[in-house]
């Protein structure tokens, strides 16, 4: 398998994208998610930072598609259950930075 990147954040932003989960579905497609964090990153109505971005591919990680931001999730884990359904374990907001 070949990766490609999904997304980059410049330096100069001052957000910084960690706490990486990566699933496979049981249709084959992947899913990823990353969280935003440092002074320049997304804040909650609270100051502290709470973004998640999801993304998705079906060619294996060739090319990515972003399926959603959550606001008020950070850092981010993904789980496949037996029956298919995905959960999502995370914690409201983020430490200060």
């Amino acid at each position: 398998m070949r990766w490609h990147q999904i997304w980059h954040q410049p330096e100069r932003a001052r957000t910084f994208l960690g706490s990486p989960s990566l699933l496979r579905l049981q249709d084959g497609a992947l899913l990823a998610t990353h969280d935003h964090f440092g002074p320049g990153s997304p804040r909650t109505h609270n100051g502290e930072p709470g973004l998640t971005s999801v993304y998705r591919s079906e060619d294996d990680g060739v090319t990515w598609q972003s399926v959603t931001h959550i606001v008020t999730a950070f850092g981010p884990a993904s789980f496949l259950i037996a029956t298919g359904s995905i959960c999502w374990v995370s914690h409201r907001g983020g430490g200060r930075s």
